[in-house]
């Protein structure tokens, strides 16, 4: 994983303009786009909102449009999950994030976190505190809120319903005022989000890279070999799990047994032994713990997308194996639906192309003259070598199934209709561009906690409160 993981937010009120820069930036590539705004979630909510039409959707994609029923039920919990998720998954299709909308709930959610002890949702719970209010009046509710919890009632007016129902539900859960919990519980900001602002702030240059490379660490890591234990820890408290999990491997070998002992109905500890392997074959977020081990040593926890990881090092030795990578001389015709092309048209295009090529029309000829890709287009569809990795799941997996010298039926991805064909593969020497990725990695997890720590001191000393009401202000009222 690279070090400069960067998210952008673009976010503020309907008509000021984020959407279209949103997708200014999108038509520039390398991006993808990911809606912040908690009423285009929603399938069948189409007046009233300002959902992009179809048409916009097809060649602007975003991510959480149109993905649950108007029934169903989507919090700012469910926008976090699924937002970290997909900054995840974009970031390893080696693309930028744009994260655009209006719902400042999500943002605050993603920025500072939520409290994790309170409880889900009780429906049963809420609709008797909304039959209270239909029957007794809003008022009635609002009493019973201020007596069992007075801080709340302080911040809430009669009129925020919603936010007195969810007090009034934390209450009845827990026996507990929502104020209390949220105040034992500090909101951190989320692992991966948090990893991601403060690694945008760490500068790493080539002659960084070069000058690690030629210490002993530095050459320790070229072309060496280690034998690695590893668990992943998923599911409810993961990170506690991991930390017993990480204790247990402190004094023993015997990954099977810890795993059986902590692997519970809602917890799953997978344990696996990778023998012997070069560095290159492990992913290099681990790779890059494992480099400052010696044999015997266990890892701090490591927080990523699928779980919680803790590594042992059981041995290290030297290793010549090259690190090669596989590669595809792929070309592509792309047909994109716009405002001009509906999808059912975008169809029907790449069909007849598909039967064109079929016929023995050059491939070269019709992408120049009908793909909408105008960077390829301009060669003939040409994309040059390919790795893996680079291209979206459906691309990439047609790429490697497509023989050589063939071109595969027409299929779909997220940017529109394609046809793609492989001229030539390889087996790439990565050796070096994997040993400056892996260099990267280790000078950034070093340079981390500094950065992190510099970060917050300056988030606390810009951080300022600006009281509004005359009246609860001190030093006016004097």
């Amino acid at each position: 994983m690279s070090n400069q993981l960067p998210v952008i937010n673009l976010m503020g009120p309907t008509a000021s303009g984020k959407t279209a820069l949103a997708c200014e930036l999108y038509e520039q590539g390398g991006f993808e786009l990911i809606s912040v705004d908690s009423a285009l979630v929603y399938r069948e909510m189409d007046i009233g909102t300002a959902k992009p039409s179809k048409e916009e959707l097809a060649r602007y994609p975003h991510h959480l449009i149109d993905i649950i029923s108007p029934l169903e039920v989507y919090s700012a919990a469910n926008f976090v999950e699924d937002a970290c998720r997909l900054i995840d998954d974009i970031h390893v299709r080696g693309k930028t994030p744009i994260l655009v909308g209006g719902t400042m709930l999500y943002f605050k959610a993603l920025l500072e976190g939520l409290s994790d002890n309170l409880p889900s949702a009780d429906y049963a719970i809420r609709a008797e505190i909304e039959a209270k209010g239909e029957q007794e009046g809003w008022e009635a509710v609002y009493a019973e809120l201020c007596a069992v919890d007075p801080i709340a009632g302080e911040k809430f007016k009669v009129s925020d319903k919603q936010r007195i129902i969810r007090a009034l539900e934390v209450f009845k859960l827990t026996g507990e005022p929502i104020t209390k919990l949220q105040a034992e519980q500090p909101k951190n900001l989320p692992y991966r989000l948090r990893q991601q602002i403060v690694t945008s702030r760490i500068q790493i240059t080539d002659q960084d890279v070069k000058n690690f490379l030629n210490t002993p660490q530095g050459q320790a890591l070229l072309g060496s070999q280690v034998h690695v234990l590893h668990l992943r820890v998923s599911g409810e408290n993961a990170e506690q799990i991991a930390t017993k999990v990480k204790q247990e491997l402190n004094s023993s070998n015997d990954i099977q047994a810890i795993s059986k002992k902590y692997s519970t109905g809602g917890v799953k500890v997978e344990a696996a032994d990778m023998g012997v392997r070069n560095l290159s074959e492990i992913p290099a977020e681990l790779a890059a713990r494992v480099t400052t081990l010696q044999p015997g040593q266990t890892s701090e926890l490591i927080p990523v997308a699928d779980g919680v990881h803790v590594l042992k090092l059981l041995e290290r030795k030297g290793g010549e194996q090259k690190a090669l990578v596989p590669q595809y001389l792929t070309r592509h015709i792309l047909i994109q639906p716009s405002e001009v092309v509906s999808p059912e048209n975008a169809k029907q295009m790449i069909d007849s192309l598909y039967n064109r090529l079929k016929q023995g029309e050059d491939f070269t000829v019709l992408a120049s003259t009908f793909s909408n890709d105008t960077g390829s287009a301009r060669d003939g569809g040409s994309l040059g070598w390919v790795s893996p990795g680079v291209m979206v799941p459906e691309f990439e997996q047609q790429m490697k199934s497509t023989p050589v010298g063939q071109f595969s039926k027409p299929f779909q991805s997220q940017f529109g209709w394609h046809i793609l064909q492989v001229s030539e593969t390889r087996q790439q020497d990565m050796t070096q561009e994997y040993q400056e990725r892996m260099a990267r990695q280790l000078l950034g997890e070093r340079q981390f906690d500094a950065e992190l720590d510099s970060w917050l001191r300056e988030t606390r000393n810009n951080a300022y409160v600006e009281i509004k009401d005359p009246q609860l202000d001190p030093k006016r009222n004097r």
